[in-house]
């Protein structure tokens, strides 16, 4: 025996290397994580001795006989079961074995040769006589040896194998090498149980011994043909190379695999191999019929051919999905070229619908040995090809084929058109389908294949038939003269006869060309369900003879021949002759039809065309010709006619203004001829009896018809009436106002809008207030009314409005004078002329003040949360104590300088106003020469002496009359006034705390003439706290515009922080200094409520995220300079009577104070959401946004803001850390502790919860702000203990 080594392998004996090798790594216990893996390569020579025939006869021809064979050897550990536990004793096993097989080289390549008789060579444990293998029996059920035996061949002997064949791959075997040859696929179970294990290691590892040309791959990435398709002998391997072009599964490779072979691996992972498989009804649907357009197919006609049969193939398959896909699929070769189509889209050339088809249409099968042969037709006709019948969808496309035919011969489209009507007259066609689908009956009746009438040679009028071109000229291959028509739909054609009533505006069915075809188209059942119109001339459409009519009219008025003459008074007597039957034989025609009818000249009065707004029955005044009567003309026979399209029995308002608006137009501002003013007296003389008829004045007509009604002034150019006026007094009117002409008799023209000189006067120079809202203005102000109190919050709301107009002061002044009632608008005004609270601010008015304030509660502060008074609605509450608020107000952005207005929502006061317009916008200037006692009520001489600035007046509600419209029944005089106005003095010192303009409030009376003031209040603030607090402000005004335009940046806001001191002084010597902490912006790390984000982005909200507190500064000198008192000891400064006295006095603001007391020691301001429109009150719903709202300023805004104030508070009292007696720092403890609050104080839950928030944040954040008592040291000489307070 020799020994080779193998492509470079070490040269190992077997018994000294290899097992010596193994024994050490197992002796290592490193075997499992080093397996060995050897490949070796042995030569065996044998040589039969001259003697053997002696000894065996049988053998004495091959006596000296030598041979030799090369073998390839595998040796391979275990790395699993042969590794186990209970294995490492027994003594001399070796978890080693090998596999060989015999090979020879052909041209250089490696051919393995079976080996059928030949045991296979490994080593394992045997018998102590070596002859058998070591078994175990059941009286010796404690041998291991026969277990051992088991895991070495599921083991070692396994892994020899696939390292076997590894090697024959990685070694270049022969081409006649099959991969799967060698595969111990056949081997008992019970001799040598190898089989499962090693299929197992084939399909769950990653060894690549699965082949095909080049490819090498493992089991998990090889894909297989079904055997029933791969062995099927007509397109086995047309179905291989169609699966190895077009599958794509990634990376897998598509490999041969023998029968036998598939279902040794199937016996042992059915599963797998079954995903292993592509089935043939898989083949089909994934892989051919999807690529069966792929230009593979068109490379030769080989491959033509191929794709033929596998189509042939998969019509024959008995198989729904495959028949679903080659349904579905364009795989069926048509005439004439061969394109693929899809079963439906085929007819067959067998049936009764190939008549209707051409070759040239591609919806024949092509292939006389193929696809058309006796036995696949009815395959075809089964996946729904077209055979007797026509789907509906394919009659639609034969009858728009009739346009393609048209194309190039119209005889052939006509003779189509008639092959299409028989087929669809056939009795399945008709009752059986179209009469049970009306859709499709419906698009019949709209596809273009029916022939249109040419226009007849006498018609003279447009015909329909001719407007569009003619279609190509081309002539038919069959020899045919005709040239190409003119087609149209059923549904848009109507039938001969029909021509005097529709020829100008409808289509016409050629009928006789039809005939000529020998079809009588009239005979056929579905004639009469396809649409065309007209059977009956009764059954012509009423609208489409009123558009024959206009036409006809149309081109008369156009041409005016002789010949168009007569043939349109024969034209339009016929259609007059048909209308006016029809109306007489039903009530059912839509008068709303015959009146959009008439608004086109279409009356035909002997030569004339004429509307029939311009006509009536009876007309009193002569108004030719533009407004004429029928009574005694021959029209009048038309009577059912005239009635039914709405010519009325005498002209109405409206038909006379537009006549009268028609004049104005053409004539413009050319005066008017005698003639013509006779013709306007006559036009407003009817105008007038149409509105006596109706009972209405001019003021009663509708608005859009007052610009028509015109007449004639001083020099006989038509003017608008309500722009004119009567020569009737001495009354001052401008230089541009017209005089209504002389011809107008004075009673006609004040009848038809023409005013008077005094009104025309005050119409020059005012314009109405819209109230801007649907609702009525006196019912919404009673609504506001009853949510507001009748008290000093009256004052506020117009302290707000001040302080949104960035005025810095504002007066109120009590003027219960009577003021002249000499030159006032009208003597219905006088009662504003009495005794009045007017009120003073230093801004001027803006136009979208003016409409926040007449806009009510939508004004031009509710999408600008920076105002004060945001809800647009507060104004209105002056409504308690007046029915006709106005104001004066001066600037440099006002028309002069100056505007007046006055609101009457009661419209009891004023001139020219009504419910939609309840209030006078007036030019100063005008005023004060025509109505000067009007603007003696607001004080110019003795407050409003300055260029800008809005004085309001307010005159009371003194007196109740029970006839007239009410905003309130409450009378209001001067005692209630000096009430509310001694409250507000009295209740709101704070008031400007907040605010951020105004800087003064003022209450004065007017007394014997002279201005006294009664109460003053006023803010001081040092000119480095101003420019903080204005800095501040311009960071809240750039976040309320970002606000404005993207409401969610409140989300992502930087909190913002101001702090300054104020001082508060009123005229009685009050002074307090406060210090004021604001901010804007939630704190860091606070998580806004859901709620209040879907609020913000929905913007149903309107606040800001701005907050503070305002806490009073004490006078640290006096404190410590006050004398020593008994009250001073710690048990009396903290006991529960003296503390409680001094917590209870702060308020709620929202910019300005609310009602209601907090119990809190200090002021808290917050843009919080109040209730409803009155906003005296925090939200008290405990649930939804407006709630959390709150609860965020309260959490997130206020409390950091308190606490900040604190912090000034303790550096203000404590600064400087002096040793100050006992007495002295009780003082000042409870001056800093007085600033704290007490929960149990607080007035409701809100600020309980406030307080619980604050003192959380003061712990969580660990706020010093708690003092500690230390003993001073140093050269002290009091003897009561001087002490420092340490704040930490």
């Amino acid at each position: 025996m020799t020994k080779e080594t193998f492509k470079g392998q070490p040269q190992y004996t077997l018994k000294e290397t290899i097992l010596s090798l193994a024994s050490r790594l197992k002796s290592d216990n490193v075997l499992r994580s080093h397996p060995l893996r050897r490949l070796q390569t042995i030569t065996i020579s044998e040589k039969l001795e001259d003697y053997a025939g002696s000894i065996l006869p049988q053998l004495k021809h091959d006596a000296g006989l030598s041979v030799s064979a090369s073998w390839l050897i595998s040796w391979a550990t275990g790395t699993n079961q042969s590794l186990a536990k209970p294995f490492r004793n027994i003594i001399g096993a070796l978890p080693l074995s090998a596999v060989a097989v015999p090979f020879e080289m052909q041209a250089n390549r490696l051919r393995p040769m079976l080996l059928k008789d030949l045991p296979l060579g490994f080593y394992k444990s045997v018998t102590s006589d070596r002859r058998q293998l070591m078994v175990s029996t059941e009286d010796d059920k404690k041998v291991q040896c026969s277990s051992w035996n088991k895991a070495l061949i599921q083991d070692a002997l396994v892994n020899a194998y696939i390292y076997l064949l590894e090697g024959i791959r990685d070694n270049g075997p022969s081409t006649e090498y099959e991969y799967y040859s060698l595969w111990p696929l056949e081997c008992s179970e019970t001799e040598l149980p190898i089989k499962q294990h090693f299929v197992t290691k084939l399909v769950q590892f990653k060894s690549r011994l699965f082949h095909r040309d080049l490819h090498w791959q493992n089991f998990k990435k090889s894909i297989f043909l079904d055997p029933s398709l791969r062995n099927d002998s007509n397109i086995g391997e047309i179905a291989f190379e169609t699966l190895l072009a077009f599958y794509s599964g990634g990376s897998s490779v598509v490999m041969e695999l023998p029968y036998h072979v598939m279902t040794n691996l199937e016996a042992y992972y059915p599963v797998e191999m079954k995903n292993k498989i592509v089935s043939k009804e898989q083949f089909f649907i994934n892989v051919f019929l999807p690529n069966i357009e792929n230009m593979f197919w068109r490379k030769s006609e080989r491959n033509i051919n191929n794709r033929d049969k596998l189509v042939i193939s998969a019509l024959e398959f008995e198989n729904k999905a495959v028949r679903a896909a080659l349904s579905s699929t364009k795989c069926i070769p048509s005439e004439p070229n061969g394109d693929l189509k899809r079963p439906t889209e085929l007819v067959s050339p067998l049936g009764n619908l190939s008549d209707l088809f051409s070759y040239d249409d591609g919806v024949f099968p092509r292939g006389q040995n193929t696809f058309r042969l006796g036995n696949i037709i009815p395959y075809l006709v089964g996946l729904g090809m077209m055979d007797n019948y026509l789907p509906l969808n394919c009659l639609e496309e034969r009858c728009q084929s009739v346009v393609k035919l048209n194309q190039t011969c119209g005889q052939c489209a006509i003779e189509r058109c008639s092959k299409i009507l028989k087929y669809l007259n056939s009795a399945y066609v008709f009752h059986g389908k179209l009469q049970r689908n009306p859709n499709e009956l419906q698009k019949l009746q709209n596809i273009t294949f029916f022939p249109v009438l040419k226009k007849p040679l006498r018609w003279h009028f447009s015909w329909k038939g001719n407007v569009d071109k003619h279609a190509s000229k081309k002539t038919c291959q069959s020899g045919h003269p005709s040239n190409a028509i003119r087609l149209a739909s059923p549904a848009n054609l109507f039938v001969q006869g029909t021509e005097t009533l529709v020829g100008c505006v409808k289509l016409i069915l050629d009928e006789t060309s039809i005939s000529a075809t020998g079809l009588s188209i009239r005979s056929l059942d579905v004639y009469k369900c396809l649409g065309l119109q007209g059977s009956s001339k009764s059954d012509v459409p009423y609208k489409i003879v009123f558009s024959q009519l206009r036409t006809v009219v149309q081109e008369y008025k156009e041409k005016e021949s002789k010949d168009t003459a007569i043939n349109c008074q024969v034209i339009v007597h016929d259609i007059y002759s048909f209308l006016d039957i029809k109306c007489a034989n039903s009530e059912d025609i839509s008068n709303e039809c015959f009146q959009e009818f008439s608004k086109d000249n279409t009356i035909l009065v002997g030569d004339q065309i004429m509307d029939a707004s311009r006509i009536v029955f009876h007309l009193k005044h002569n108004c030719s010709p533009v407004l004429l009567g029928l009574e005694n003309t021959d029209l009048a026979k038309y009577k059912h006619l005239w009635k039914a399209i709405g010519i009325k029995e005498h002209a109405d308002v409206e038909d006379i203004a537009k006549v009268l608006g028609e004049k104005k137009r053409q004539l413009g501002s050319i005066p008017l001829s005698i003639k013509d003013i006779d013709l306007i007296h006559g036009l407003l003389s009817a105008l007038k009896d149409a509105m006596d008829d109706k009972v209405i004045k001019y003021e009663d007509v509708d608005k859009s018809l007052l610009v028509n009604i015109v007449a004639p002034d001083s020099d006989g150019i038509l003017r608008q009436t309500s722009s004119l006026c009567l020569d009737d007094s001495e009354f001052e009117i401008g230089p541009d106002t017209k005089i209504v002409n002389d011809k107008i008799s004075p009673s006609l023209a004040l009848a038809l809008g023409v005013t008077t000189r005094r009104r025309k006067c005050i119409d020059d120079f005012t314009c109405l207030i819209p109230v801007g809202q649907q609702e009525k203005l006196v019912t919404r102000l009673r609504g506001i009314l009853s949510a507001y109190p009748c008290d000093d919050g009256i004052m506020k709301e117009l302290l707000q409005n001040a302080d949104d107009a960035q005025a810095s002061e504002i007066h109120f002044i009590k003027d219960f004078r009577k003021h002249g009632c000499g030159t006032i608008f009208d003597q219905k005004y006088a009662p504003l002329q009495g005794p009045a609270l007017c009120v003073f601010n230093s801004s001027a008015f803006t136009q979208a003040d003016l409409q926040g304030i007449h806009h009510l509660g939508i004004g031009s502060k509710r999408d600008d949360p920076l105002k004060t008074g945001q809800y647009g609605v507060g104004f209105n509450a002056v409504y308690h104590l007046t029915d006709a608020p106005s104001f004066l107000t001066k600037g440099p952005d006002l028309e002069n300088g100056e505007m007046l207005c006055v609101f009457d929502p009661t419209c009891q006061y004023l001139p020219k106003v009504d419910e939609h317009n309840p209030g006078l916008q007036c030019v100063v200037s005008k005023i004060r020469t025509n109505y000067s006692d009007v603007l003696s009520g607001y004080l110019e001489e003795n407050v409003f002496n300055a260029n800008v600035g809005t004085m309001f007046r307010f005159p009371l509600r003194t007196k109740i009359s029970p006839e007239t419209i009410q905003i309130s029944s409450k009378q209001v005089n001067e005692e209630d006034i000096n009430n509310i106005l001694e409250k507000f003095c009295t209740e709101n010192f704070e008031a400007l705390l907040f605010v951020k303009h105004v800087s003064k409030i003022i209450v004065s009376n007017i007394s014997s003439g002279e201005l006294v003031e009664e109460f003053r209040v006023e803010v001081t603030i040092s000119e480095e706290d101003k420019r903080k607090r204005d800095e501040f402000f311009q960071v809240v005004r750039d976040v309320s515009d970002q606000y404005k335009q993207d409401s969610s940046c409140i989300n992502e806001l930087s909190s913002k922080e101001v702090g300054y001191t104020v001082t508060l002084t009123d005229g009685k010597r009050r002074s307090e200094s406060f210090y004021v902490v604001q901010r804007i912006g939630f704190k860091e790390g606070f998580s806004i409520p859901e709620t209040v984000v879907h609020a913000l982005k929905d913007k149903k909200l309107g606040q800001l995220p701005l907050g503070g507190v305002a806490v009073v500064i004490p006078n640290i000198q006096q404190l410590i300079e006050q004398p020593k008192n008994q009250k001073d000891s710690c048990a009396v400064i903290y006991s529960k009577e003296r503390i409680e006295s001094n917590c209870n006095n702060g308020r709620a603001f929202c910019f300005l104070p609310l009602p209601t007391r907090t119990g809190l020691p200090c002021h808290i301001n917050g843009h919080f959401a109040l209730d409803h429109e009155a906003r005296r009150s925090l939200w008290k719903e405990e649930k939804g946004y407006r709630h959390d709202w709150n609860y965020s300023i309260f959490k997130a805004i206020v409390s950091p803001a308190y606490v900040s104030a604190l912090l000034f508070l303790k550096q203000q009292i404590f600064e400087g850390n002096h040793a100050w007696s006992i007495d002295i720092i009780y003082r000042l403890l409870h001056a800093f502790h007085s600033q704290f609050p007490l929960v149990n104080l607080a007035k409701d839950d809100d600020w309980k919860a406030f307080v619980q928030y604050l003192y959380s944040l003061i712990i969580e954040d660990k706020v010093p702000v708690f003092p500690v008592l230390l003993e001073s040291i140093g050269n002290i000489q009091s003897t009561s203990g001087d002490m420092k307070v340490h704040i930490d």
